[in-house]
């Protein structure tokens, strides 16, 4: 017996995409240099402002200016400074690769909003895990 995917009915024929989100191994890492360690964070926090700006547009293009305020949302995360200040101050006062600091504090956030009771709230931990992954990436 077949099983299909509940989206709608009838049938559709084309090209199936499939995206395989995988997991980045990331380890702890000791650094001797500071500040090249975040000019390194602050440069890729840029590269993926830059990259939520063009998707941000092509997005209020093609499915509107209301749909398209999740990336006004993830924008904001990237200017946070209490998200990428404590980044900052991890690498710091412990002397850690960038990408660690970052999964330490993108991780701490995602806990502290999974465990909110506000639904609202709770779904701003995917958005974490977004923007995380893409500073990362």
């Amino acid at each position: 017996m077949l099983k299909g995917i509940a989206a709608s009915s009838g049938v559709a024929i084309g090209k199936a995409l499939v995206i395989v989100d995988k997991e980045v191994e990331i380890e702890r890492r000791a650094i001797d240099n500071i500040e090249a360690e975040t000019t390194k964070l602050q440069n890729a926090v840029a590269t993926a402002k830059e990259q939520l700006e063009k998707i941000k547009e092509i997005a209020r293009e093609k499915i509107g200016e209301d749909k398209a305020q999740v990336f006004e949302a993830h924008l904001m995360m990237l200017e946070d400074p209490e998200f990428i200040g404590a980044v900052e101050a991890q690498i710091s006062s412990e002397s850690i690769c960038a990408e660690y600091a970052l999964k330490q504090t993108a991780d701490m956030f995602i806990s502290m909003f999974e465990s909110m009771d506000n639904e609202y709230m709770r779904e701003r931990a995917a958005d974490i895990r977004d923007v995380s992954k893409r500073i990362i990436n």
